[in-house]
């Protein structure tokens, strides 16, 4: 923060002071409001980034998975992927 006390007028009354802290007051709101915009706004680009790069690693995740599968099965799948699931969901 500035040191501007050479510029402020003496503060010589109580209404004085209220006055200086009022208008103290005012201006620490104002600087908080503008921060917290642009802290949201940053939060709302980071949090969309970060749910981007989770659809990205679910999807690569379920292509590991198919293609796991895939290779474990030597003549072809006798079951496919779906019903295996559905199997041990009942089980």
């Amino acid at each position: 923060m500035e040191n501007n006390r050479a510029s402020q007028p003496p503060i010589e009354t109580i209404e004085d002071i209220e006055k200086f802290n009022a208008q103290q007051q005012a201006q620490a709101n104002e600087q908080a409001e503008k921060m917290m915009a642009d802290f949201s706004l940053a939060a709302i680009a980071v949090s969309g980034i970060g749910l981007l790069l989770m659809f990205v690693a679910g999807i690569l995740g379920l292509i590991f998975i198919y293609r796991a599968w895939c290779c474990i099965q030597p003549r072809g799948a006798r079951t496919t992927l779906g019903k295996a699931a559905a199997s041990r969901q009942t089980s």
